[in-house]
Parts: C-alpha cells; structure tokens; sequence
C-alpha cells in the first residue's frame, strides 16, 4: 500500500513539474512576440515603420516641425557611418552624402509633389570619425 502511494505522489509531482515547464515555456515564446521585438525586426527588414511616425506628426502649413525624438529612437549618437547607411538603405531611403561637413542627407516625400497632404521628411546625420555625433530632423507641408 505504502509502495502505491508514493507513485501516485511522484506521479503528481511530475505534473505538477509539466505544468511549470509548460507554462514558462508559453510566457517565453509569448515574449518573443512583444511590440519592441517586433518593430526591431521590422528595422532589420527594412520595414518603413520611422516615415510612418514622422508623417503621422501634426504639421501647419508653413511651418516645420522639428523630429529628432523620433529619429533617435531608429539611429543612436556613436553609431557608425556604414551601419547608418546600410539602415537607411534597409528602409528604403535615398540619401546624399555631403563631403565637406561629413554629413548624410535624406528627403523624403510622403506623397507625390503638389498633392495635397503631401509631407516632405528632412533628416541630416552630422559625422565625426564616421560616428554619428548629431541628427537634425524636421517635417513639414510641401504645398
């Protein structure tokens, strides 16, 4: 009887071990799909997530709205020239390099010129020893 008992004891303790793995096992994987996981991926993906919120920001005619909050969230001050590049390649963007000031420069139109609605995205990376040292970035109404 003794003998009996204690399987029945082991037995439940092994669920009771199935249970706890399972569940860690579900709030892992359900970590793996958090909001900040997948928006790094989409940057890797060259998904446009950044044009979005810098569009989505409220602009008056004639003014410009200044977006470096929002550019740093995708860029960080001390990353490298190449890595910068390769980013805005990844997201689809068309830059200049400017030569003397070690500078990137992108614009970016949210729609066709003359459309009304149309937005158009300037951002400036500033360069020191291909490191990232400043961003400007502003939006605002192209008509």
């Amino acid at each position: 009887m003794k003998h009996l008992k204690s399987k029945q004891i082991n037995k439940s303790k092994l669920g009771i071990l199935q249970i706890l793995w399972k569940s860690s096992l579900i709030i892992g994987l359900s970590a793996c799909s958090s909001p900040a996981n997948k928006e790094d991926t989409a940057i890797t993906k060259g998904e446009k997530i950044m044009l979005n919120e810098l569009y989505e920001v409220k602009t008056i005619s004639g003014q410009a709205v200044m977006t470096e909050k929002i550019v740093l969230k995708y860029f960080f001050i001390g990353m490298h020239k190449q890595d910068v590049l390769a980013r805005l390649r990844d997201m689809g963007l068309k830059y200049a390099e400017e030569g003397k000031e070690d500078a990137i420069t992108v614009l970016h139109q949210s729609k066709p010129a003359y459309t009304p609605g149309s937005k158009t995205l300037e951002i400036e990376f500033y360069f020191n020893n291909d490191e990232l040292m400043r961003i400007f970035s502003r939006v605002y109404n192209t008509i």
